[in-house]
């Protein structure tokens, strides 16, 4: 089953360096594990997590999509400059 390596906060992308493949016993868990790395990379976390438990398809969502006519802020910057 797939594991946090580090800590993670609510929002955060999933990467591949964030996660490691165990093996464990599944059987006393309320959700069942996600197995594959390919069903958690690309979504983002619900909650934030701390290293080491399980990962399950509850707390991972896709990413908000924009639809026509969001509106979006735009944010441009440089070493010395921001602007919005």
């Amino acid at each position: 089953m797939l594991v946090t390596a580090s800590n993670l906060r609510r929002g955060a992308k999933s990467f591949e360096e964030h996660l490691l493949l165990v093996q464990a016993e599944v059987t006393s868990l309320a959700h069942p594990p996600l197995i594959d790395l390919s069903e958690f990379l690309g979504e983002e976390l619900k909650c934030s997590l701390t290293a080491d438990p399980p990962l399950h398809e509850v707390i991972v969502q896709l990413p908000q999509v924009l639809v026509s006519r969001d509106l979006v802020q735009r944010i441009v910057q440089t070493e010395a400059l921001r602007l919005r």
